[in-house]
């Protein structure tokens, strides 16, 4: 059961809906804050990006607060989305955009090692630790002795189904279609996501194949990771569609 924090307006001993959108904005700072002690320890880009998240969820909660002192209960929630939407486009969403672009990087240096006639299994194992950081935690795979204990956390969360939500991808999803009222939008965004993981996880798999020297065409292993380039660009050009950035 919520209890109102001091301050917070209640109708017949319920809370109010002000109260619950602070409440979710708490909540979801507090998520964040989770996520990055357990998971972005080794990966810079990732911390910086969820701590940005954090950081705007609680101006939001504090923009709340100062908007409902001078503005009607359906002004305000117009003004928190804008307000919501505004900050996290700046610079062209350079911030909220981050891992995705980090994550892209990575699946291109992974493919430009594979541009060879005939790549030998040591290139498809430098290209398979390169795809995996680049997944951001979003599906589960096997362990190896190279496994780090961040990402071993993740997967074990994973895998037991984890209270705190480990994918970066849909950490960026939840976050950035937060205050979006159009539920096409935030269908179109959340398929695009669901194929981007999906897309990992085919990657994965062929790379893993190729590493236990199963014979797999060079062509075949190219051709997924010119996928998973198009799945990041189909995503990150959803979540700017949902910025208003595209």
């Amino acid at each position: 059961k919520l209890r109102p924090s001091i301050g917070c307006v209640t109708l017949g001993g319920r809370v109010s809906r002000k109260s619950i959108v602070k409440f979710k904005a708490i909540a979801n700072a507090n998520c964040v804050d989770k996520e990055e002690h357990t998971n972005s320890k080794n990966n810079p880009t990732r911390r910086e990006a969820l701590a940005s998240i954090k950081n705007l969820s609680l101006r939001v909660v504090f923009a709340t607060s100062t908007a409902q002192l001078y503005l009607p209960q359906e002004a305000t929630a117009s003004w928190i989305g804008e307000f919501w939407r505004s900050r996290q486009s700046q610079n062209d969403g350079a911030k909220i955009l981050a891992p995705i672009r980090s994550s892209r990087t990575k699946i291109l240096e992974a493919k430009s090692g594979l541009d060879k006639e005939a790549p030998t299994v040591e290139d498809y194992k430098l290209a398979l630790d390169l795809v995996r950081p680049a997944s951001l935690n979003c599906y589960v795979y096997e362990s190896d002795s190279g496994e780090t204990f961040e990402e071993k956390v993740s997967r074990i969360q994973q895998q037991f189904g984890g209270a705190v939500e480990v994918c970066t991808f849909k950490i960026l999803l939840k976050n950035v279609v937060l205050y979006i009222s159009d539920e096409k939008l935030i269908q179109y965004a959340t398929e695009a996501c669901t194929r981007l993981i999906n897309q990992f996880s085919m990657l994965d798999d062929i790379l893993d194949r190729a590493c236990q020297m199963e014979d797999i065409p060079a062509e075949s292993i190219r051709r997924e990771l010119e996928a998973t380039i198009d799945a990041l660009d189909a995503f990150e050009l959803a979540l700017q569609k949902c910025l208003g950035l595209a």
